[in-house]
């Protein structure tokens, strides 16, 4: 898989500290996750006890987040990044939802981090892929959702047009079962030491619960 990853100079512009990190692996997917789900239970257990509804916003990645969001012209309460809305559901008592083995190790990981973070079946990526200022009108089929809005948005497109974003990934490049060659993107708006601690304990997380065979990492 030789898919190029870049951040449009546009984008890069507007946000100078945007960064990508970058994780590519084969893995097999799975749902039989004893050992994970017990992870995803202990965290949890620990935001319920240490936050508040409104202290997630000023968790220092949500609020990087937030801000770019305001600055490529997006309302951050009306679009809330996934590692905001996840943190939200938990401190409201809703518990995370349970999909498979790739995508709850994320959802643990943004949990955990404050980072919002996507992944994606490769085979299903067209040419290469630019993180870019998506233009108004911008939508795309989500997982869940007919229709997600991603215009304003830091988004990922390849040469079909946008997948994913901070706040929700489109069912087209979505990793199920079927996947094997995975990429999962980081999406920072802080400096990069931070998503170097980041994307190191992705990796770890990865290798334990899905037994992921890391071919690249690197940050952008």
């Amino acid at each position: 898989m030789t898919t190029d990853i870049a951040i449009s100079p546009e984008l890069a512009a507007k946000c100078p500290a945007v960064s990508l990190g970058i994780l590519r692996y084969t893995a097999t997917v799975t749902t039989d996750t004893p050992e994970l789900d017990n992870a995803v239970s202990a965290a949890v257990a620990d935001t319920q006890s240490r936050y508040k509804l409104e202290d997630i916003a000023k968790l220092p990645q949500i609020a990087n987040t937030r801000t770019a969001y305001k600055i490529c012209g997006k309302a951050p309460s009306e679009y809330r990044n996934s590692a905001e809305a996840l943190l939200r559901r938990i401190v409201k008592g809703l518990g995370l939802y349970k999909v498979n083995n790739v995508v709850d190790t994320g959802n643990l990981f943004s949990v955990r981090t404050g980072f919002s973070a996507g992944s994606y079946d490769l085979n299903k990526v067209i040419g290469n892929i630019t993180l870019r200022h998506a233009p108004e009108g911008t939508h795309y089929e989500g997982i869940g959702k007919t229709s997600v809005n991603v215009g304003f948005l830091p988004a990922l497109f390849d040469e079909q047009g946008a997948f994913g974003n901070p706040c929700s990934d489109s069912l087209r490049t979505s990793v199920t079962e079927t996947a094997h060659d995975i990429l999962t993107v980081i999406y920072a708006f802080s400096p990069k030491p931070d998503l170097t601690a980041a994307l190191n304990e992705y990796e770890q997380l990865l290798k334990t619960y899905c037994h992921a065979d890391i071919q690249e990492k690197r940050i952008i």
